[in-house]
């Protein structure tokens, strides 16, 4: 969804915005998995997990 939203905003090609849209994915992946990380055998309360 944010690749359609790159592709309006600053004229990008198809392909250029869904390979950022891919890249924001993988780096808010490092990002999750290093949070994790940091907090070690604690449990994340439901107001900060919401599905």
């Amino acid at each position: 969804m944010a690749h359609f939203t790159a592709k309006r905003i600053f004229g990008m090609s198809e392909a250029k915005a869904k390979a950022l849209a891919f890249e924001v994915g993988m780096q808010n992946s490092g990002l999750g998995a290093a949070l994790v990380g940091a907090r070690p055998g604690k449990r994340i309360n439901r107001a900060e997990y919401r599905q």
